[in-house]
């Protein structure tokens, strides 16, 4: 199906949606009185409390719910939750990455974790590299904003998704469905409910999807970006007594899928880019194969383990196991024994570069001033060169695998009849990574490729926190809260270069080895001595929480908050060089909340708002940017995860719900937030790296001409070089804009259910509008513009080509569906991306990652 039909299937899909909820509307005027919306129960405080109780800024999302919004995996969720920005993360669309408030991070290597945490059934799954699940016999989804310092089980400073799947019936029952889509899309997912006694109850479920992808290689002749998902549960239920209840489950899920960089126009013709030619369908030029045989994609490089025979994509295997025992001792304790393991591997082999040199800018000299200008720039896609099939412009082909064990007591209950709440526990997390992973560079003039990189690294984390909260009911109106966690954590670090080179003694200075971190020249600047890195870090900090509850009515609640949020620190890993694998600290914030939860009209219209502010200390953040030796013109991809600078954010999260009449589901959720980097007084840390302000002032000096401020001996050119369009510093030295933060996100739901008797149940359409306004998505805020003239520049002049910058944009899904009146039939046709909007998601050195196109689903769902 090309880009045309999509879209027209889309407006015929969201126009037949609109035109159903009028018929709808017009039909039942003067119908009965509303229904009330639906009563949720959450756990975000690790307690079951109803939503509008809870005193935490938390989107929870019902079975029901889900199948409203066509719901069915982490990245259709996104849309709906205010200031949460999601996508899939570079190369890996079985890794999403997620910013909460402007707090997040794209990183997906295991030396770092993620600042919004991911959990299902209360067990923390740590790796971001696999955490895009497909939603399918799901009980609920909680998105919780802001830091969780005190009750989760690794501190996260963004926030935290929280998945509960559904527990086994008592009665025998089940569901089937089926469904087909765009792109040649299968997909099937069943359930069923065995009990096999009063006291065993069992339930089995499974599911499977596979499309063709939707990006032509014009190289190949192959198809990319293709998915391919199953996986399977079985969860077990033992009503011990009637204290004592044990949940089991063992959750097996394959996943084949990649984000391969792709563009709105066929880059085969140069022409293209600038006339509009051959565009609307999605389009790759990579020289690396999906179907390779098993051959070496890299015939002139010897990679280590194999890996450059593995086809080009992405497989995920993820084992999830999970046990909780809980034993109830009257109202006054209740005991959650709680216990996860959860092992990951993946292989992938992935051009980011798709064949070509990446877009980039080199500081020259300017003949007229003498002074580097940034107006050198190279690169084949954004001047507009040809396309030239080498197998992978820069390449990363991994092997990696990980192994976590989680243990935790939980007891909550409630003491001196009522007037005290309490959640009190220990957490212990032990978890072992494998990362065997090379970078090859192809240079885009002469096809010969280079290994930058091939290298195991080998980390350790082991961690433990007790935590304690409590509510003091003063009144039946006025709630204290108080709470506080005390986290400990070690983590080590072991680096081995897979090269045949590195095996000679002495040991290579170019070899990524731990014998190479001692006496280490990190900065180039021979004014500064060399240090030793170390490979090993230990992390303690207490984190505490406040909050006070007022509920004037029984239908509103007002409260205010202080919570305080630490996500420990980590290792840069994927640099070529051991002068970038540097570690880097802690991150912390405290986060200060206002809210109201509030219903309405005899609870057919429920409003939550939030006002927030945070204050977050050392942001963790990474950096991938082009370093061009001045001597030979080569060019090195370099990536870097420092401590870049300090982070503000405050906004407004509002969520709305109604049900004005009978069947007719209207909803809202706005986003608004405020945020900006913080800047300091110049320090320079102990590994040399650059504060916001000083690097900002090195950099301007040197695009002016000027001597260092801190004494760096080398020249200007070098100096801007290292110092400008990297980490927050755009390259022309002003603070860049913080990445995935825009300022409004905004989402509008609306579904009708209308009566048809003659089919015996019920028409829903249903209409989902999400607005973003425009972002930064990558971390210097470089972008590439062609002016009227036809110079390239990265000063914003003209059309934009690649880069960071990502417009304002609408997107419109849409779904009819019909239900049957004794609720075992449901069918649906669904579009996402309606309208086939295209815009930058994410970047990697200067390309433009791009959403999915506009997809269509039937499905026919049966239950019994």
């Amino acid at each position: 199906m090309n880009a045309t039909t999509r879209r027209l299937m889309g407006r015929l899909l969201c126009g037949a949606a609109s035109l159903a909820g009028t018929a709808a509307l017009a039909q039942t005027a003067g119908a009965p009185p509303a229904n009330a919306l639906e009563e949720v129960v959450v756990t975000a405080q690790r307690r079951a409390e109803v939503l509008q109780d809870v005193p935490v800024s938390v989107s929870a999302f019902t079975a029901a719910e889900m199948d409203r919004r066509n719901i069915t995996d982490a990245l259709d969720l996104v849309q709906y939750v205010p200031n949460l920005i999601g996508h899939n993360n570079t190369g890996l669309a079985t890794a999403n990455t997620y910013f909460i408030r402007g707090i997040g991070d794209t990183e997906s290597l295991a030396s770092k974790d993620p600042p919004v945490g991911t959990y299902i059934d209360d067990i923390y799954f740590a790796r971001q590299s696999a955490n895009n699940f497909s939603y399918f016999d799901i009980d609920r989804i909680e998105v919780l904003r802001g830091p969780q310092g005190t009750l989760y089980g690794r501190n996260t400073t963004g926030g935290s998704i929280n998945v509960f799947i559904k527990k086994p019936g008592t009665v025998y029952s089940g569901l089937a469905e089926a469904g087909y889509g765009s792109f040649d899309k299968r997909s099937a997912r069943a359930s069923v409910d065995l009990p096999l006694s009063d006291r065993l109850l069992t339930k089995v479920s499974g599911y499977y999807s596979k499309d063709d992808g939707y990006v032509d290689n014009v190289v190949t002749g192959e198809t990319l970006n293709a998915e391919k998902n199953m996986g399977g549960r079985l969860a077990v239920r033992a009503l011990v007594s009637d204290k004592v209840t044990w949940d089991g489950f063992a959750l097996v899920m394959s996943a084949d899928g990649s984000n391969l960089i792709n563009f709105a126009c066929n880059p085969a013709v140069v022409a293209n880019i600038t006339s509009g030619d051959d565009c609307g369908d999605r389009f790759a030029s990579t020289g690396l194969r999906v179907k390779n045989n098993g051959a070496n994609q890299y015939p002139t490089l010897t990679i280590a383990n194999g890996k450059g025979a593995i086809p080009l994509g992405n497989e995920t295997d993820t084992t999830l196991f999970g046990s909780n025992f809980e034993v109830r001792f009257g109202e006054a304790a209740t005991l959650n024994v709680i216990t996860g393991y959860v092992k990951t591997k993946q292989k992938y082999n992935l051009d980011f570069f798709d064949g070509r040199a990446a877009p980039s800018f080199t500081f020259i000299i300017d003949p007229a001033t003498g002074r580097p200008t940034s107006f050198g720039i190279a690169g084949n896609v954004s001047a507009g060169g040809a396309v030239v099939g080498r197998a992978g412009g820069f390449a990363i082909a991994a092997d990696a695998a990980s192994e976590q064990f989680t243990q935790e007591l939980k007891l909550t209950g409630d003491l001196f009849d009522g007037r005290v709440s309490y959640v009190t526990g220990f957490f212990y997390f032990d978890e072992e990574n494998r990362s065997d992973f090379a970078d090859i560079l192809t240079s885009a003039a002469t096809g010969v490729a280079t290994l930058l990189a091939d290298r195991t690294l080998r980390n350790a984390t082991e961690a433990w926190a007790g935590y304690f909260q409590a509510d003091l009911n003063l009144t039946d109106q006025i709630k204290l809260t108080a709470g506080v966690r005390y986290t400990d954590e070690e983590k080590q670090y072991s680096f081995a270069d897979n090269r045949l080179i590195c095996g000679a003694t002495p040991l290579p200075a170019n070899c990524i080895d731990n014998r190479n971190f001692i006496g280490v020249d990190i900065d180039v600047n021979p004014a500064t001595p060399a240090i030793n890195l170390p490979r090993g870090q230990e992390f303690a900090i207490w984190t505490p929480r406040f909050a006070a509850n007022w509920t004037p009515t029984e239908d509103i609640l007002l409260f205010a908050s202080a919570t305080k949020g630490f996500k420990s620190g980590g290792q840069s890993a994927r640099a070529t060089a051991v002068r970038f694998l540097l570690p880097f600290e802690p991150e912390t914030v405290w986060s200060y909340e206002l809210g109201a939860k509030t219903e309405w009209f005899e609870n057919r219209l429920r409003g939550n708002a939030t006002v927030f502010k945070a204050d977050t200390k050392d942001l963790q953040g990474g950096s991938a940017f082009i370093t061009t030796n001045l001597v030979t013109g080569a060019q090195t991809l370099s990536f870097v995860t420092r401590n870049f600078a300090d982070f503000e954010n405050e906004g407004l999260e509002l969520e709305v719900q109604a049900v004005p009449i009978r069947g007719l589901n209207l909803g809202m959720s706005l986003g608004y937030q405020k945020a900006k980097y913080l800047l300091d007084a110049g320090r320079v840390d102990e590994y040399g790296t650059l504060s916001t302000t000083a690097q900002m002032a090195e950099c301007r000096a040197a695009l002016a001409g000027l001597a260092s401020p801190r004494s760096d001996t080398r020249t200007p050119q070098q100096r801007a070089q290292s110092s400008c369009g990297s980490g927050v510093v755009t390259p022309s030295g002003t603070l860049a804009k913080p990445p995935r933060t825009p300022e409004v996100t905004l989402t509008l739901t609306g579904s009708y259910e209308v009566p048809v008797p003659a089919l015996r149940g019920s028409i829903i359409p249903s209409v989902n509008m999400i607005y973003t306004s425009d972002q930064e998505v990558g971390t210097s805020n470089t972008s590439f513009y062609r002016n009227a003239s036809g110079v390239l520049n990265v000063n914003g002049d003209g059309q934009f080509i690649t880069g960071s910058f990502s417009d304002a944009h609408y997107v419109t899904n849409a779904s009819i569906a019909y239900t049957s009146d004794d609720d075992l039939w449901y069918a649906s046709v669904d579009c996402s991306n309606c309208f086939d909007e295209t815009f930058p998601q994410s970047t990697l050195s200067n390309f433009s990652y791009l959403n999915q196109p506009m997809t269509w689903m039937l499905k026919v769902r049966r239950k019994w």
